[in-house]
């Protein structure tokens, strides 16, 4: 298998847990990992396709960052706390966390928990 097939899968992995946690800066990560795939798919060795993904992975994710903190500095609207909580808690609680806890309440008991 080639390099930038990896890049692309691991870029498609990316974008789609983006998608099921809301946290924006997996998708400026899934991006640059894209690009890192465009960059092996020229033809560049190993270290430049991890140096364009790891820059560009930087640099999404501190203007996508400073856009949305910008946002809440500057502008003033209604909820705007309850907004900033959540965007705090979903920085602060790991998505393991989050998935694992329903996982284990709505799963049935086995027949040797219930004696």
């Amino acid at each position: 298998m080639d390099n930038y097939w990896i890049w692309w899968i691991l870029a498609a992995v990316l974008i789609g847990a983006e998608m099921l946690t809301g946290t924006f800066y997996l998708l400026a990560v899934g991006i640059a990992f894209t690009l890192g795939g465009v960059v092996a798919w020229v033809g560049a060795s190993l270290p430049m396709q991890l140096l364009t993904a790891g820059v560009l992975s930087v640099i999404g994710t501190v203007i996508s960052s400073s856009l949305v903190a910008y946002g809440f500095a500057k502008i003033n609207f209604r909820g705007r706390g309850v907004l900033f909580a959540i965007m705090l808690s979903t920085m602060m609680i790991p998505f393991c966390f989050i998935t694992s806890v329903p996982s284990k309440l709505l799963r049935p008991r086995s027949a040797s928990r219930r004696a």
